[in-house]
């Protein structure tokens, strides 16, 4: 079926165009690492990495501080290697509750702690100058980039660093585990790619591809079914995969200064919209050239009727995260848990696209939350 009608969904998962695929190196591999020239690792996902650095750790005391606000992609593997797992309090603001944490460091003496700057700002700056304290008491400190890894922060201090990249861009898979300070070249190096889990994401990003171009609603459930069967299979991995050659090419002709500088001008736009606007809490600060937003983060008291408005315009927010099950039930009420949802504003979208959103969210507010 074609149609004239013209693609105008903003947000779900990214497309590739079959091309693309074909198109040749031309640069180093993986430029945006160029700043963690030490040691890295790469991997099929950051739980793959977490993972990776699980196995090759001595940890006498199996305890984890973990944020409370995080994915269950970060919590379950630490579970699954049978750490005690201790949670710390994220703000409403997404800075870390340091008094609280300092209540629970006078109970535990050594462990993991797992920090995580949160949509592309350095929300654990206040954590971050306690790196060395907390390492000095034995700690090892684990650093979550997966939010910030664009950003041009300073990122120092942890022994090590884990990522995940495909929140980012249109690839099937890709992680890293990272150390500025901590040799890597004695960890075991996974070699086996997750073929069939690039393959089903292939299939189904190049059939979401065609359906930009001609809307015929008969590829929808096709693949959106099919990139499910690939978070599927990545939730069921057991063993770990490095970073598929399929993204290590694609990446090697990535245009990363233009990925920042559409993130930051398409955040500027809505943020400024929006705080002119007065009728969102917008979570998620004013940028300057340091930051590269993942999203814009806004607070709405009636979030499900937000998401499924949303939606109807074809405006896809995503909710970052559903509480885990694994995670203390107390949190359930949390601001972030209740309250905060998404809004995309990557680089496949123009100020036009941005100008839809901040409609959608207008009216929204006018009908439903005066």
């Amino acid at each position: 079926m074609i149609t004239n009608k013209i693609f105008e969904e903003i947000g779900g998962n990214f497309w590739i165009k079959p091309e693309d695929s074909l198109r040749l190196k031309k640069e180093s591999r993986l430029q945006p690492f160029v700043h963690f020239e030490e040691q890295k690792i790469f991997t099929s996902s950051g739980r793959n990495a977490i993972r990776l650095l699980i196995k090759n750790l001595c940890i006498q005391n199996k305890i984890v501080l973990l944020p409370h606000f995080t994915c269950d992609s970060v919590i379950r593997p630490f579970f699954n290697a049978g750490y005690k797992l201790v949670f710390y309090p994220i703000k409403s603001d997404m800075t870390v509750d340091i008094k609280k944490l300092n209540e629970i460091l006078q109970s535990i003496t050594s462990g993991i702690i797992f920090t995580q700057p949160y949509y592309g700002f350095d929300t654990i700056s206040n954590l971050r100058n306690l790196y060395l304290i907390l390492q000095n008491k034995g700690f090892t400190v684990v650093e979550d980039l997966t939010h910030s890894w664009l950003s041009d922060f300073n990122k120092i201090g942890a022994d090590y660093y884990v990522v995940s990249l495909r929140k980012w861009l249109e690839i099937p898979d890709g992680g890293a585990l990272i150390s500025t300070s901590h040799d890597l070249s004695k960890f075991i190096q996974p070699t086996k790619e997750a073929e069939e889990i690039v393959d089903l994401f292939l299939k189904a990003s190049h059939q979401k591809y065609q359906y930009t171009q001609n809307l015929d609603p008969a590829l929808k459930p096709i693949f959106r079914n099919l990139y499910y069967k690939a978070e599927e299979l990545f939730d069921k991995e057991i063993d770990i995969k490095t970073i598929s050659s399929h993204t290590d090419h694609y990446l090697s002709f990535i245009n990363f200064e233009d990925i920042k500088k559409k993130r930051r001008e398409n955040y500027s736009f809505l943020y400024l919209c929006l705080l002119r606007n007065g009728k969102f809490k917008v979570v998620s600060p004013a940028i300057t050239n340091k930051q590269v937003p993942l999203y814009l983060a806004v607070l709405s008291k009636k979030r499900t009727n937000l998401h499924h408005y949303l939606a109807q315009y074809e405006v896809y927010a995503p909710i970052l995260w559903p509480l885990s099950n694994l995670a203390l039930t107390k949190y359930a009420n949390n601001t972030l848990y209740k309250s905060m949802i998404s809004i995309p504003i990557d680089q496949r979208y123009e100020i036009h696209d941005m100008e839809r959103i901040v409609k959608v969210l207008n009216e929204y507010m006018n009908k439903y939350e005066r």
